[in-house]
C-alpha cells in the first residue's frame, strides 16, 4: 500500500508483530511542533501504551527512560 504525504506524520504501532494502531496526520492533533511527552499523551489517550509505561515512577517507562539515583555522588554541584 502507498502512503501519500497528505497522511504524514503517522505512527504505525505494532505488538507482537501485528499492526494494533494506525493513526494518521498525528500534526493534526499535536501541531507541527510537538514532543516526545505529547506523542505519549495521545498514545495514552488511544488505549495504545503498554501497562507498565501508564504507571507513574515506572522505571521502564518512556519518561524514566534515563534514571537516575539520589545516591549518585560524581555530580559536579555536590557542596563539601
Amino acid at each position: 500500500a502507498l502512503f501519500r504525504s497528505s497522511a504524514l506524520p503517522a505512527l504505525l504501532l505494532y505488538r507482537g508483530g501485528e499492526l494494533v494502531g494506525n493513526l494518521v496526520r498525528v500534526s493534526d492533533q499535536l501541531g507541527d511542533d510537538f514532543y516526545a511527552t505529547d506523542v505519549e499523551a495521545l498514545l495514552q489517550e488511544y488505549g495504545l501504551l503498554p501497562e507498565k509505561y501508564t504507571q507513574p515512577n515506572t522505571h521502564s517507562s518512556i519518561r524514566n527512560a534515563a534514571v537516575t539515583h539520589p545516591c549518585d555522588s560524581d555530580s559536579d554541584l555536590d557542596i563539601d
